[in-house]
């Protein structure tokens, strides 16, 4: 979710910004079972991409019985194509649904949230001080892993396929060596990219170090642009920390939109489905085609 603004968009009274909220409750409910469908589908989606783009690069290094298990087929670019074309077909099919699912879900956060700016509501809220702070503090850092996740989301590609080749071929060929040596680059440029954006925002929660910026937080450091092996634990270490710190935020963020719904007289919302959104629809990274 990419929640955006938390300020009215216009005066209106606050049984009316509450009628809203009960309203696109109601749409969220109607449409959960449509996306946890979606999700299913979505996750079969991403493994065939995943696959042959890793079968793409074992071709490229010539690990071509490997590449051919991988797939269960004969392997050739035209085959990897045509996976990677309905991967991303259905990707779009269910994207559209995950959307207007999220769509609906950011609209009934932001409603909620809107509610902790009117008076007459933290009057009654315990603690509404602390939760707008808090919502604060949340909102900039998930925005801002958030317009990261592109890159992030190239850094799991690039180190599942680095670790499977190195896995599949324990004597290194010079094509091998050559792929390494340009994934390592990109890596490196990444890491350091992604590394400089997220430590222009403070980790939003408590600390042992005390206050400190999401950079340091999902890598602790930085490894050596010719350390191969550093780069590829240093790529899964950022995914890792930042993707679950992702759906920590969102959590807390939903935490709190609870709170406030519950305040505002409505029951608890049902589970809905974890969806990893700004996902783009296609990987546009080239590792081989």
């Amino acid at each position: 979710y990419t929640i955006s603004n938390r300020k009215p968009e216009t005066d209106r009274p606050m049984a009316e910004q509450i009628r809203l909220l009960q309203a696109a409750r109601e749409q969220m409910e109607f449409r959960t079972q449509a996306a946890q469908a979606a999700m299913k589908r979505f996750d079969q989606a991403q493994t065939w991409r995943k696959n042959a783009n890793l079968a793409a690069s074992m071709l490229r290094v010539n690990i071509t019985n490997e590449a051919r298990r991988l797939l269960m087929m004969q392997v050739d670019k035209v085959t990897i194509a045509t996976m990677l074309r309905e991967a991303d077909r259905d990707t779009r099919m269910v994207m559209e649904i995950l959307d207007s699912f999220r769509d609906q879900a950011t609209t009934r956060f932001n409603l909620a949230l809107q509610l902790l700016n009117y008076d007459e509501f933290r009057q009654d809220l315990n603690d509404a001080e602390k939760c707008t702070t808090q919502v604060d503090d949340l909102l900039v850092a998930q925005r801002q892993i958030a317009a990261c996740h592109g890159d992030i989301d190239n850094l799991a590609g690039s180190s599942y396929i680095w670790y499977a080749l190195t896995k599949f071929r324990s004597e290194p060929s010079q094509r091998m060596i050559a792929f390494l040596m340009s994934t390592s680059e990109r890596t490196d440029f990444t890491l350091h990219k992604v590394h400089h954006q997220l430590s222009e925002v403070a980790y939003p929660f408590e600390h042992e170090s005390g206050r400190i910026s999401i950079g340091p937080y999902v890598l602790e450091n930085m490894p050596e642009r010719d350390d191969y092996m550093g780069l590829l634990a240093g790529a899964n270490e950022m995914y890792d920390k930042t993707i679950s710190l992702y759906y920590r935020i969102v959590g807390q963020i939903a935490s709190i939109v609870q709170k406030v719904e519950m305040q505002a007289g409505m029951p608890a919302f049902p589970e809905v489905p974890t969806l990893e959104e700004e996902i783009s629809d296609e990987d546009d990274t080239d590792y081989t085609l």
